[in-house]
C-alpha cells in the first residue's frame, strides 16, 4: 500500500505507531492479511485498519500515510471481501 512512497525508517516508525495504538483484539483481527496488490480485508479487518489509520497522529508522516491509504483504496489496491 505504500507504493514506494515511504523509506524503511518511515515504515518502521509507522509500524511502531500502529503497534502502540493497537489493542490485542485489533491484532487478532488483522491476522491473515496477505501482501498484495490487491490487499484483501474482511469487513472487520478494514474497520480495524481504518481506526488505526485515524489514530496515527496529525504530523506530516501520519498525513502522508492516510493519503497513501486513500489512494490505494481509490485505485482498487485494497479491497474488502
Amino acid at each position: 500500500m505504500t507504493n514506494g512512497a515511504f523509506g524503511p525508517q518511515e515504515i518502521h516508525d509507522l509500524e511502531n505507531r500502529v503497534l502502540d495504538k493497537a489493542s490485542w483484539d485489533d491484532v487478532k483481527a488483522l491476522r491473515g492479511i496477505n501482501e498484495g496488490p490487491p490487499v484483501y480485508f474482511t469487513p472487520s479487518q478494514k474497520s480495524v485498519v481504518d481506526g488505526l489509520m485515524r489514530r496515527l497522529g496529525d504530523d506530516p508522516l501520519a498525513q502522508r500515510a492516510r493519503a497513501a491509504y486513500g489512494r490505494a483504496m481509490d485505485a482498487g489496491q485494497v479491497r474488502t471481501r
